[in-house]
């Protein structure tokens, strides 16, 4: 491994375009980087907003992936441990999040707290591929390795199953909206959505003191493990369809018909937030987490959705590192089934169909996808 490495990956040429297997020779990672031998990718609906050509300015080609668990291949020289401080090794399990290495020390991570801002963070890398092609990387983890550079990425030891440590990233949002838009103990918690974002929503929104929780969203099975998660109440919106009648529906739910004390929006779709805001209670808190690029436009009245309500309206975009080492704390206490949220791990081969199924439709293979993996070394043990 001194030498390297050459791995095969998954790659997007353009947007709404086919994925193509390509081959890449890494370099052995360079003083203070690492070598990842990929065990599990979460897909994201980042990564779906990228397919589609929704991510403002993006460039293609690209190797996606960006939320990874996998064992250490290969260590830079002077990588003794991971950020918190726990010694690794060749071998060791670890959770790394590409990007995540702001530097703490500039204006935008110091002063503004903005670490997505950070004048210090590393361009986009770019991988060549055997043949000389130029592709970029955003995370990379569609790929049998990857190779990260310092300051680029947060490495984090575990010994969590694989399908438990790819939920670090989704889950360390829901950590930071949280944070922003505080839960009470005994606090009423709607969550729309029941993807790889409500999901980890609803577990936050319990372990935060939240006495009942209510979702909303779809397909049955994904219900189904918001229920196993302890959902109070679940609502189908294929059988409740009309956005209207989930209000009234939301609103029954909860204690008194007042409404809920706080709402996270986790389905990425614009119009669900003002229908979020209606499920609120007087002086309610919308915590907006899914929209995290341009879905389109909404009708907003700043007097019903906003100043009558005395709402607060929040937008939570990323995560700072904080974040990452709480959500893998939560995930390593255990207390819920975590891996089965990953309902599916395809090879590399069948990115694709994971893509096409995340962007509408929600199933593989016969059964509702909740949260798709990708496996570039074969399907790992659970």
């Amino acid at each position: 491994m001194a030498e390297g490495v050459v791995s095969r990956g998954s790659v997007l040429e353009q947007p709404n375009g086919a994925f193509r297997l390509d081959t890449f020779p890494l370099a052995p990672p360079s003083a203070g980087g690492v070598i990842v031998r990929v065990e599990l990718a979460g897909m994201c609906g980042t990564d779906s907003h990228v397919y589609r050509g929704q991510w403002p300015n993006h460039p293609f080609p690209v190797l996606l992936g960006h939320e990874n668990v996998g064992t250490i291949a290969a260590l830079g020289g002077g990588v003794e441990t991971d950020y918190t401080g726990t010694p690794v090794a060749v071998g060791d399990r670890v959770v790394v999040v590409a990007g995540g290495g702001a530097c703490g020390r500039c204006y935008a991570c110091h002063v503004l707290r903005a670490p997505g801002r950070c004048t210090e963070r590393p361009g986009r890398a770019v991988l060549e591929t055997t043949a000389g092609a130029r592709v970029h990387v955003f995370g990379g983890g569609y790929a049998e390795y990857v190779r990260l550079d310092p300051p680029g990425y947060v490495m984090l030891r575990t010994d969590l199953d694989p399908r438990s440590a790819v939920l670090l990233e989704p889950l360390s949002n829901p950590i930071n909206g949280l944070e922003r838009t505080p839960v009470r103990l005994g606090d009423t918690v709607v969550i729309q959505g029941c993807g790889g974002i409500g999901l980890p929503a609803l577990i936050v929104a319990r372990l935060s003191g939240a006495l009942r929780t209510i979702v909303v969203g779809g397909p049955a099975g994904r219900l189904a493990l918001a229920r196993e998660y302890g959902a109070d109440a679940c609502i189908d919106i294929a059988d409740v369809p009309d956005p209207a009648d989930r209000i009234r529906a939301v609103r029954s739910a909860t204690p008194h018909g007042l409404g809920a004390d706080l709402v996270i929006g986790a389905t990425g779709v614009a119009a669900t937030v003002t229908e979020g805001i209606e499920y609120l209670r007087d002086r309610g808190q919308l915590c907006e987490i899914g929209n995290a690029t341009d879905s389109g436009d909404t009708p907003f009245s700043p007097f019903r959705h906003l100043v009558r309500k005395r709402a607060v309206v929040v937008g939570v975009g990323g995560t700072e590192v904080r974040h990452y080492v709480l959500a893998l704390r939560v995930l390593e206490k255990g207390g819920f089934a975590f891996h089965k949220m990953v309902s599916h791990t395809l090879p590399l081969d069948r990115v694709g169909e994971g893509i096409a199924a995340l962007s509408g439709g929600y199933r593989i293979d016969g059964r509702d996808t909740i949260k798709i993996a990708v496996a570039p070394n074969g399907d790992p043990a659970a």
